[in-house]
């Protein structure tokens, strides 16, 4: 005897899931872990680096910069005798030897002479710095401008 298994669809046995809309595996986690976990090991690499550079760079590129003497301007109050060491300070650190009394933009290198601050006669030192140049500026000849810093004693 031998037995037979009728189906609707004419006697097909039919191998896999039946036709129509399947129910789907609720997925776990938030977007972006989502979007995170599907990345490559370089790219979740790269992903972090650029979040650490993101997170420590531009926090300490800050601090550093604004107490660059680029970043001075007239009522500022600094400390340092040579271009190295001369930085912003709040006036009320003790270490604070100068004023900035004037700032002259856009200067060349030629400009900066004994005379350089004569219209502010307080003037004890003055300071030059070139503006840093960056991509095709860079490469263009001439004389660099920046800027000049006329200091007075605090």
């Amino acid at each position: 005897m031998s037995e037979q298994v009728s189906s609707l669809d004419g006697g097909q046995a039919q191998d896999g899931p039946p036709p129509g809309p399947q129910p789907t595996e609720p997925q776990k986690g938030n977007a972006v872990v989502r979007w995170f976990k599907r990345q490559s090991l370089f790219g979740k690499i790269r992903i972090v680096g650029v979040a650490l550079i993101l997170l420590v760079g531009v926090p300490y590129g800050l601090i550093v910069g604004s107490s660059a003497p680029a970043s001075a301007d007239v009522g500022d109050c600094m400390n340092g005798q040579t271009a190295e060491t001369l930085k912003i300070v709040e006036c009320t650190d003790a270490s604070a030897e100068w004023v900035v009394i004037g700032r002259l933009n856009e200067k060349v290198e030629a400009d900066f002479t004994d005379d350089s601050c004569a219209a502010f006669p307080q003037t004890e030192i003055s300071y030059w710095e070139a503006q840093k140049r960056r991509g095709v500026a860079g490469l263009v000849q001439g004389d660099p401008k920046g800027f000049i810093l006329c200091l007075g004693a605090k």
